[in-house]
Parts: C-alpha cells; sequence; structure tokens
C-alpha cells in the first residue's frame, strides 16, 4: 500500500520548523502500522534536517551557519 499525503508550511528566510507533529498525523492517519516513510522538501532552497536529539544550543548553531 502506499500513501502519499502533502502539508504546505509558511517559512521566513533562514528558519527552522519543526514537522514532527506533522508527519506523525500523517502516519496516524494513514492507519499503516508498518512501513517506510519519506519527507521531502518540493523546492529548490528548501532542506530537510533530521535531528534525533538537541539542545537549544544545535539550533542556534544550526542557524547562525545558514
Amino acid at each position: 500500500m502506499v500513501t502519499i499525503k502533502s502539508f504546505e508550511l509558511e517559512t521566513k528566510r533562514d528558519s527552522l520548523i519543526k514537522i514532527s507533529d506533522n508527519v506523525s498525523k500523517v502516519i496516524e492517519d494513514s492507519n499503516i502500522k508498518n512501513g517506510i516513510v519519506v519527507v521531502e522538501a518540493d523546492h529548490s532552497t528548501a532542506s530537510i534536517l533530521m535531528v534525533a536529539s538537541y539542545g537549544k544550543e544545535v539550533l542556534e548553531d544550526v542557524v547562525k551557519e545558514m
């Protein structure tokens, strides 16, 4: 089974947006219990950063380097 869902975000330049809740909601609504999730940023200047565990300092460093 393949499920494709999308959501839009309003962003500002040099910003970080946590999308974990959005992705979790899509997974929950799909009722799929096992599988693979693919997250894609469909814009040439967007990127996805996955950080398993972070503190405020890590996010500040990422923004500083952008």
